[in-house]
């Protein structure tokens, strides 16, 4: 990291605007196999801090976890602790032996070594005043890479256009493109037929036909009833027993899932794909017009899509049906969100990371009423 950055003084920080861009970064280069999750801990929470190293600390433990974990979650967010802020990145990956744990939390940055990485993290969280921490219950069972900053609440009372968006530091971009929700790819437009060459603008002229003689008595013409036929003697049909008419399939119940991440969709589908016919909005726009046009049996409502969020969706789904269970996702942990949800016209609400025993109870116990 470019020296520059990290002498920079603090300044305040958007924490949720941190975890988003990362989130979206991350979204544009999936990695096979592994479902992205974040959490936000409140719905608005800033701290003053260098943006620059608290942006590079979550990028690195974000890369080391994907690293680590071939099949499963990786899991990233925040808590508000007290005074501190509690920021982690958890993975189902190979786990971390105690020998391995105490090696990388005694380590000093080494070029070339396996955790130079993780010993610059160390540091950096030890510079911005914080602590830094790995629980893992061993080998093969993940791991969960932790560490604090101070958090002042008051700071959360500042104009949020105050707040800085680490992105915007020149030399931070990501190089990946912007995301953008991915939609249906529409088949590409058949070639036109290749047109056939002008027929040149002089054609000889065919050969011409002797003219048979006047006098010559014109050829019988064959009109096309043929001749009658006797029609053959009919075969005797053998009769066929009668087939019992089959009672018709039962219809699956339909469920419509608005969901802004394709990863979290491919998740949902995998869990529920089976049990149900689904039906997916990518953004809250969409989930009002598939509503109207579907009518679901249950919806599965994210909260934080573009162009209008979960909360106004399922406002306007309201205004349409008042009894359609709407069961929010979301990734805040804090209560009074949780509060907000259930106040909002939401039947009930699950949070990332998905529970997929949980989420399959949460639906059937809608369906069941």
């Amino acid at each position: 990291m470019n020296q520059q950055y990290i002498d920079a003084p603090d300044q305040l920080i958007d924490v949720n605007q941190v975890i988003r861009s990362t989130e979206v970064s991350l979204r544009a280069n999936p990695k096979p196999g592994i479902v992205v999750n974040f959490m936000l801990g409140a719905a608005d929470c800033h701290i003053k801090s260098n943006p620059a190293v608290f942006k590079r600390i979550i990028d690195e433990l974000i890369s080391n976890a994907l690293k680590y974990t071939t099949a499963g979650s990786v899991t990233f967010g925040y808590e508000i602790q007290d005074d501190e802020l509690y920021v982690f990145v958890r993975d189902t990956g190979m786990g971390i032996s105690p020998d391995k744990k105490n090696e990388i939390l005694n380590s000093e940055p080494t070029f070339g070594s396996e955790i130079t990485n993780l010993s610059w993290v160390i540091g950096a969280v030890e510079n911005l005043g914080g602590e830094f921490g790995i629980d893992s219950r061993g080998e093969g069972r993940g791991a969960n890479f932790w560490f604090t900053v101070p958090y002042d609440e008051s700071l959360d009372d500042m104009d949020y256009e105050e707040a800085l968006d680490p992105y915007s530091l020149k030399g931070l971009t990501s190089s990946s493109p912007v995301y953008e929700p991915q939609r249906p790819v529409q088949a590409p437009a058949q070639p036109a037929a290749p047109t056939q060459p002008a027929a040149p603008a002089y054609q000889p002229a065919a050969p011409t036909q002797p003219v048979a003689p006047a006098h010559q008595p014109a050829t019988p013409v064959q009109t096309e009833t043929p001749a009658y036929q006797p029609a053959a003697p009919a075969q005797p049909v053998d009769p066929q027993p009668a087939v019992a008419p089959q009672p018709a399939a039962e219809a699956r119940p339909f469920l419509l899932i608005a969901e802004d991440n394709s990863s979290n969709y491919l998740l949902f589908e995998s869990v529920l794909g089976k049990r149900y016919d689904l039906v997916h909005a990518w953004d809250g726009v969409e989930a009002v017009e598939l509503f109207s046009q579907r009518r679901p049996d249950v919806i599965l409502m994210d909260i934080n899509m573009p162009r209008k969020d979960g909360y106004e969706a399922t406002n306007d789904i309201r205004s349409m049906d008042t009894e359609v269970p709407i069961i929010a996702v979301t990734a805040y942990a804090f209560a009074s969100d949780r509060e907000r949800i259930l106040r909002s016209g939401f039947n009930s609400y699950l949070s990332k990371p998905i529970n997929p025993q949980r989420l399959i109870k949460e639906i059937e116990s809608f369906l069941n009423r």
